[in-house]
């Protein structure tokens, strides 16, 4: 009997541990994926490495629906969000203000928040960046680059294209 319940398991996609979430095999191992409303209603899943992530991620997104807060999706990369903030922005902007953007994005934004999730910038990833940018200059990013601190002024032109996108992942939540 105990064989059949691990086959009937086994083709299962996700198995259920408790309400609103479930556990799956996968190549790496063991993962946890919950389920919660976001303020639409739609369904939102998330894949943590622990139970106790699932748990606790799950008490805070129903919290935040809760109280009316908006819950971002995770799965939004910065890169995406940047190009289609940009592409949106573009026709508005005179030529040398585009130029300067897309150097910002290229230069500097992308290589550093690319493949992050939106969700995962915070105040302290943008602090850090801010310093690397003081001490360091354009080689925090590119190491074949000279060693040079910018300005304030120049880190806050490098800083409107994130300004900018973040406040488009905002007003799509």
């Amino acid at each position: 009997m105990p064989a059949r319940v691990f086959q009937e398991s086994a083709t299962k996609r996700h198995e259920r541990v408790e309400r609103g979430i479930y556990r799956r095999r996968t190549a790496s191992g063991l993962r946890y994926e919950f389920v919660y409303p976001d303020e639409r209603g739609k369904s939102r899943w998330q894949t943590v490495r622990t139970l106790k992530e699932a748990r606790d991620g799950r008490a805070a997104k129903l919290a935040a629906v809760a109280r009316g807060e908006k819950v971002a999706p995770v799965t939004v990369v910065f890169a995406e969000l940047a190009e289609t903030w940009f592409d949106g922005k573009r026709a508005r902007l005179r030529t040398r203000t585009a130029d300067y953007y897309r150097s910002a994005l290229d230069l500097v934004l992308l290589p550093r928040f690319g493949a992050t999730r939106v969700s995962a910038i915070d105040a302290d990833a943008i602090v850090r960046l801010i310093r690397d940018l003081e001490r360091d200059g354009l080689h925090a990013l590119h190491p074949a680059r000279k060693a040079r601190p910018l300005g304030r002024s120049s880190i806050q032109n490098y800083l409107k294209p994130l300004q900018g996108t973040l406040a488009l992942a905002v007003r799509r939540m």
